[in-house]
This record gives structure tokens, sequence and C-alpha cells, in this order.
């Protein structure tokens, strides 16, 4: 997003806010940090909002993109650069934890009748309309060759977890994770992680759905032991077992070391080429057993990023 489209979409919001028209700009400020943050929320443009909704599900049926409507701010100021050359140009290095869950959608699917996808055919033929632009059978053909075990271990559900995550969040950001690292001016480590764990109860999520995978948010949820905290999304309350209460510890462990050293637990590798790009994987989906886990895998998730590349499924699908 350039300034010039920033501000008018801003613009927009102080209007509706009735915070326009004032004597100087900290006038406009100081009127809108009075308001009420449900009623700022709710006076955000439907493009804002569509923008992360579409993020926990797939790509297509257009190969257009999903036209996301991002701002980047930093201490206050607003970047209007591209995210890319902000990072290549290391406008503000600082060192950096950046990953997603393994099953981001999982919190609230932007399709929630993929429960109805019961058998491998069904899957299938949703997939393939949703991917028709890219080809009759690309979609399913996606799935038997990146995601065959997502299928085998709990079936469409989980399919549809995957691919949407991968295909519109994780393999963005290992991309920028990337760009950082190989930047000779962003002088600072960069980790990336990816968040396998599971929960140990279901996840009483939005709109009645229940995750059960590494869902979005699990792993702040288990560090910061607020696993109510998302009520006011309308979430329902969570009863922690003792293996959240395990991967929480292994989660504040890397953080806290992060805190103070500018690096997480020694066998947590910093993202480079020298290193051979290595992805933190924390936890596992056997609750108990991989809540201490950590495993470090070298070039994770580059064959499907890559596929996913030399078919348009990029940049506009991730931010533009």
């Amino acid at each position: 997003m350039d300034l010039n489209t920033a501000e008018i979409q801003g613009s927009q919001v102080v209007n509706t806010l009735n915070c326009s028209g004032l004597n100087t700009p900290n006038d406009t400020v100081n009127c809108m940090r009075n308001i009420d943050p449900y009623t700022v929320a709710f006076a955000l443009p439907d493009s804002w909002v569509n923008a992360d909704n579409e993020n926990f599900g797939l790509p297509g049926p257009s190969k257009a993109g999903f036209n996301e409507a991002g701002l980047m701010m930093v201490d206050g100021y607003m970047i209007v650069d591209s995210i890319e050359n902000s990072l290549r140009d290391g406008i503000n290095p600082f060192p950096l934890i950046i990953g997603n869950t393994q099953f981001e959608t999982d919190f609230a699917p932007y399709d929630t009748s993929i429960t109805n996808l019961t058998t491998k055919q069904d899957l299938d033929n949703y997939l393939n309309k949703q991917f028709e632009a890219w080809g009759p059978t690309f979609g399913s053909n996606l799935a038997d060759t990146y995601y065959s075990d997502e299928y085998k271990l709990n079936g469409s559900v989980l399919v549809y977890c995957g691919i949407s995550t991968d295909a519109t969040g994780f393999c963005g950001t290992k991309t920028l994770a990337k760009i950082a690292a190989d930047s000779s001016s962003y002088n600072a480590p960069i980790f990336l992680n990816n968040v396998q764990q599971w929960p140990g109860n279901v996840y009483p999520g939005v709109d009645d759905w229940n995750a059960t995978y590494a869902f979005h948010s699990i792993d702040l949820f288990a560090a910061c032991n607020m696993w109510s905290g998302f009520q006011y999304f309308g979430c329902g309350v969570y009863t922690k077992t003792t293996s959240d209460e395990k991967f929480g510890q292994l989660m504040r462990a890397n953080w806290d070391s992060f805190i103070k050293y500018d690096k997480p637990l020694d066998i947590w590798k910093e993202y480079n080429e020298k290193n051979g790009y290595p992805v933190a994987l924390l936890g596992g989906n056997d609750t108990s057993k991989d809540a201490y886990k950590i495993t470090i895998i070298q070039g994770y998730k580059d064959n499907v990023c890559q596929y996913y590349k030399d078919n348009g499924i990029y940049q506009t699908f991730w931010w533009s």
C-alpha cells in the first residue's frame, strides 16, 4: 500500500468517527483516542476486515490474490516502502523471532462447511473447484503431492488447514525471514519457527468452531497462560491440561532467553544460509509426549512453497 492509498482509507475512518475538520492533527488524534475501541473497530473499512478473514481460507477461486490492505507501523511511524524493501534495506534491524502455527486456520476457518467433506473424493472435488483457475485437477494434485500425511492423520479438515496456512501464511513468513537473513543491511539475527503443538482439550473457538490442531495463537495462549483471553472474540472458556502447561514452559523458556540474550535456547539456531536456514518445530500432535519437543529442520516447507510460487500463489495472497 502506498501513502496516498493509506491516507484515503484512513480519512474514511476519521470521517466515520466524526474526528475530521478539527484545528490541528493533534486534535484529530486526541479525538480518536477518546473513542471506545469497539466503535473504532466497527469503523474500519470492510476491506481491512475481509483481508484478515480470507487469511483463514484457501487461495482462489481467482488468481488475482486477496488485495490485502496492510499498513506497517514501527515505533509510531508509518513505513511507506514495501515490507520487502524495508527488510532488505535494514531500516530498523533488530533480533527477531518470526513464525506461524502449523494449522493457523483451525482457529476460525473461512469455510466451516469443510466438515462435510467426509471422503477423499469429496475433498478432491472441493479443492479442484476452488483451484479451477489453475487447472481442472490442480487442487487434488496439490493435496496428494504435499498434504497426504495431513489427510492420513485427520482427514479433509487438516488438509484444508494445512494448505490455507502454508499458501497464505507460512510461505510468506519464510520469504520475509529469508529476505532479512540474506540482507547485508539487516545486521541482526532472525529465528524462524513453526508451532506444531495441539491443545490438550478441544478449544472452543469462534462461531461454534472447535479447534483441535496447532491453531492460531496457541503459542501465545500457552506462554502467557491466557487460554480464555479471546472470549471477547466469541471464544468459549478453555480448561487447560498438563500438556498445555508444559508447552507454555517451553515457549517461555525460549522467549525468556531471547529477551535476555537476543537468541532462544541453544538448540534453535539462527535462520541463515550458513546454518542451512533451519526452522524450529515447536511441540507436536502427541500433546503429552511432544509438549517439550523442539525439532530443527533445514529447508522446512521449501518444496511446497516453491510450488506455490511457481504457480503464482505468492505475494498477492500474503500482502499487497
